[in-house]
């Protein structure tokens, strides 16, 4: 049984810079927002309210080591509450906690939502000036977009909703946030995290995207580099006009599925490669490179798979035409490809821009368009497997398998 229900981290600074002293009445909003949610879900659950939510009491420095409350905390809570600030996205403590459920979440190796809710404490536009892409994008795609939340949020953050007395779309966003969570609790338990007490090798995932950040592909082969043949909304607008509303200007923001409206093309292929496996710290996001070749043959060197993800309707985008067009002509036993979404009326542009790929069938070539999000992460692990099946792993790069998971030769 879970110890708590939620696991409240933030940065001990954000925390400090919070408090409020008005003619010798004092408080901290921060404070208030986390006792806000205890009571709300303590009101649900029936629960004693310092039962229902965890937070560190004792501020943890850089060089502190976590205690055996606190990480009996995060094995033990059901769900992660972040709150983002510039403070938060430095320490490498709170890194260290977000890290630590994304890697109990790895360990349940189902198509589940995430258990992280991510708050923006402060704006989002200067949060994100503290994010490495893969961060910005990971806390993008867990964003609750439910009916309630308050239209300004994002762009106030929610510090900013205190500091002006906005009570009304205060309390909204609160009530948001404990029903995610009470919804969150209602799902499997995460796994516990094996490994020593207090785990001080685990690394900060702040720090440690910055680092992939700079790393063009992944390395060996369960990690994954994804190509997103997505047009962005303006590329859209001026060549394959459809559908507007599901483009963004990150190509993999793309919202391909009518039965999952908010839902990102990059969260449901990434859902469907930790299904088969693949290592989530060693994804790469490689956009759509102008140099796609180059970075096909790079991560063939390195022995790692690429998925390139379709999407029908931007094969009208000249930069994607011409990249697909000079991928068709070359051999590469470990790329696959998935298609995410376009029209049965694009078939005749998928064959004059591929006629190699499509006309043979390319084996790890998923041509179909999918009927629902689930039969995309479906897909998505299929090709993978099928592309990992088929590599050589063999060489520095190469993971271990028992002898008889190895590939014929």
């Amino acid at each position: 049984m879970s110890l708590y229900r939620f696991f409240f981290s933030y940065a001990s600074e954000t925390h400090r810079a919070s408090s409020w002293n008005n003619f010798g009445d004092a408080g901290n909003h921060l404070e208030d927002f986390f006792n806000a949610l205890c009571n709300h879900v303590a009101l649900e659950t029936g629960q004693p309210i310092d039962a229902v939510g965890y937070r560190d009491q004792n501020r943890l420095t850089l060089a502190s080591f976590w205690s055996k409350d606190l990480v009996a905390a995060l094995q033990r809570s059901c769900v992660l509450v972040s709150i983002i600030s510039p403070h938060y996205l430095q320490s490498e403590n709170c890194g260290r906690e977000v890290e630590f459920f994304r890697q109990r979440f790895q360990l349940l190796n189902d198509h589940q939502p995430h258990r992280i809710i991510p708050i923006f404490w402060i704006d989002s536009i200067t949060s994100k000036t503290h994010m490495a892409r893969l961060v910005e994008d990971f806390f993008f795609d867990l964003q609750l977009r439910e009916a309630g939340m308050p239209p300004a949020y994002p762009h106030t953050g929610l510090y900013k909703l205190y500091n002006l007395g906005d009570q009304v779309a205060r309390n909204g966003l609160i009530d948001v946030v404990a029903k995610a969570i009470l919804r969150l609790n209602k799902l499997p338990t995460l796994p516990e995290l094996p490994g020593p007490h207090e785990f001080t090798n685990l690394p900060s995932f702040f720090s440690d995207a910055s680092k992939g950040a700079t790393r063009q592909v992944a390395v060996g082969p369960k990690g994954t580099n994804v190509v997103y043949a997505v047009g962005t909304r303006d590329e859209v607008a001026q060549h394959g006009s459809r559908n507007l509303d599901v483009y963004d200007t990150a190509r993999q923001r793309w919202r391909a599925f009518g039965d999952a409206p908010g839902a990102t093309i990059e969260a449901a292929t990434r859902e469907g490669l930790i299904s088969v496996g693949q290592s989530d710290q060693d994804y790469r996001n490689l956009d759509f490179p102008s140099d796609l070749n180059g970075q096909l043959r790079a991560a063939r060197a390195a022995n790692s798979p690429v998925l390139i993800v379709l999407d029908r309707n931007s094969l009208r985008v000249p930069a994607i035409k011409t990249g697909l067009g000079d991928y068709d002509e070359r051999d590469y036993r470990h790329v696959g490809l998935v298609t995410g979404g376009g029209s049965a009326s694009d078939e005749p542009l998928v064959a004059q821009v591929l006629p190699t790929k499509y006309g043979e069938r390319r084996l790890n070539h998923l041509w179909d368009l999918p009927d629902a999000r689930s039969s995309y992460v479906q897909g998505v692990g299929d090709v993978i497997s099928g592309i990992k099946r088929g590599l050589q792993q063999l060489g520095r790069t190469a993971t271990p398998q028992p002898a008889g998971q190895l590939p014929g030769i």
